[in-house]
């Protein structure tokens, strides 16, 4: 037996030593490494959010008048279909005025038949009828007028020459005066002045109506005999001024003064009369007058016959007469609220008998048993989503285990900022109407918003990213290290992996959270 030497053991032990580097160095390391075999199947993608179910539709109605609530129809609960009437205000006025409007277009119907139809023979007769009574009326109104005027001038005569010349000597001379004495001197100065120019007009006025006929020109001869009578009155106001002032004296008695003021009063009331008598008399002239020319033209418009523009002027008015019953009609179903689609009352707030202020709410009704579903999805999401995804849905009501499918129908293009996040609100339609479903109830929403079949998939948590672009640390046969393997991605599925387009196989070991041990 070789007794070992100190040399050897040591060489031993070098020997040992040389052989554990090599197996350290070469030993396989894959041991080292946590990893996931590329695996095929199917990548479901899903947005979840949480939204609330509405009504298809929802409105607010109300009158677009005010008015006094006549009839109530519904009450909250009631069901009512498109069209029905709700509530009536009172319209019992407008009815009244639709009741005008469509007897006016009756008679103006009537008159354009007329029209169209051209004048009879027995109208014209009539209206010659109607023509020669406007003519004797004139005439009539003529010969009343005569006598006004001939009796304002008798009255006048009368009033000076009879009631106020037998105080005044000389009257009809250049020096006229007064029986008694005057204190006012320029009150009698003017009267006689007045006294004196009197005795002209009076001339004038008697040669005037001297010649008074059925031919007159009245209007000129009814001008200045106003004229005359105002110079009339105005001498007898003077004169009446001066009579009431008189006091008795030794040469004036008061039997005597009150015999003055008694003529002079009857004078002035005369003189008033004839006013009033003349300008009656000259009103019914001019009436008599204005007939007698509006009868002659008739006639000689009947008698020309109908002419297209009066035609065309009527069908004007016709036009507006029926206008006027669209308006009446339109405004009287304003008076009636109905309902603008079938669905259910949820609030109704008026009572008979109380006025509607303008615009306020008076119904409020939702779309019956047709409902859907609003939720506000985040910018982070939204772009996955696209109108016409499926979707399921459950209701808190009636727990995760009952599934109601539906599709998204819209989503809006402006953002709605919630709690400081960009959202969008996307709206989600029921596959099929249930009676479950309420207006209100809390839904949680799953959108699918892609799927690949039968790909190929790794964990997403296992995908790096760099300036290269997207890569996985792969485990190969060939080397002991992990190598960077590009990869191109598609989908990211709601349960954490990811689609793999190209750069992998099925089978090959990807590093799990790629950290080189």
């Amino acid at each position: 037996m070789i007794k070992p030497t100190r040399k050897n053991i040591i060489l031993g032990l070098i020997i040992v030593a040389v052989v554990l580097m090599i197996w350290v160095v070469t030993r396989p390391r894959s041991s080292n490494y946590s990893y996931f075999e590329v695996k095929r199947g199917d990548i479901v993608q899903e947005v979840s959010a949480t939204g609330n179910v509405t009504p298809v539709q929802s409105v607010d109605l109300g009158f677009e008048i005010t008015g006094r609530v006549n009839k109530i129809n519904v009450d909250a609960g009631s069901f009512v279909s498109k069209g029905q009437p709700l509530i009536y205000l009172d319209d019992s006025q407008l009815s009244a005025q639709l009741a005008g409007a469509e007897a006016n277009l009756k008679a103006q119907q009537a008159t354009l038949s007329e029209l169209q139809q051209g004048t009879r023979p027995e109208q014209i007769k009539v209206q010659i009828g109607q023509v020669n009574s406007a003519s004797v009326a004139l005439n009539s109104a003529k010969k009343s007028l005569i006598d006004a005027l001939n009796d304002s001038l008798t009255k006048s005569d009368d009033a000076i020459r009879n009631r106020v010349d037998q105080f005044i000597s000389s009257p009809t001379t250049q020096n006229p005066d007064f029986l008694f004495f005057v204190n006012d001197l320029q009150l009698k100065n003017n009267a006689l002045w007045e006294r004196l120019g009197l005795e002209s007009a009076m001339s004038s006025w008697k040669s005037m109506n001297a010649g008074l006929s059925v031919n007159s020109d009245f209007d000129s001869v009814v001008s200045k005999t106003n004229g005359y009578l105002s110079q009339v009155k105005s001498f007898l106001d003077d004169i009446a001024s001066i009579v009431n002032s008189l006091t008795p004296n030794n040469n004036l008695s008061q039997t005597t003064i009150t015999a003055y003021k008694t003529s002079v009063n009857t004078a002035r009331n005369n003189v008033s009369l004839a006013i009033s008598n003349l300008s009656g008399a000259y009103s019914s002239y001019s009436s008599a007058r204005s007939n007698l020319t509006l009868q002659q033209d008739t006639l000689a418009l009947q008698e020309a016959g109908t002419v297209p523009d009066q035609i065309t002027a009527q069908e004007a008015v016709i036009q507006q007469a029926q206008a006027n019953i669209d308006s009446y009609k339109a405004q009287l179903e304003e008076t009636i609220l109905r309902s603008p689609m079938d669905g259910v009352v949820t609030a109704q707030n008026l009572k008979v008998g109380e006025i509607v202020p303008l615009n306020s709410i008076a119904v409020s009704i939702i779309s019956n048993g047709n409902f859907e579903v609003d939720v506000d999805i985040p910018e982070a999401d939204i772009a996955k989503v696209k109108v016409g995804d499926s979707a399921d849905i459950t209701l808190d009501a009636y727990g995760s285990s009952v599934i109601f499918p539906a599709h998204v129908i819209s989503i809006d293009p402006g953002e709605t900022m919630v709690e400081g996040v960009a959202t969008y609100k996307t709206t989600l339609d029921f596959d099929k109407k249930e009676s479950r479903i309420k207006s209100g109830m809390t839904a949680n929403i799953d959108i699918l918003t892609a799927r690949s079949t039968n790909t190929l998939y790794i964990p997403q948590r296992d995908l790096v990213s760099d300036t290269s672009g997207d890569y996985v640390l792969l485990l190969t046969s060939s080397s002991s290290q992990p190598q960077k393997k590009l990869v191109k991605v598609g989908i990211k599925g709601s349960d954490g992996n990811i689609e793999i387009l190209s750069g992998l196989s099925e089978g090959d070991k990807v590093i799990n959270s790629p950290q080189v041990q």
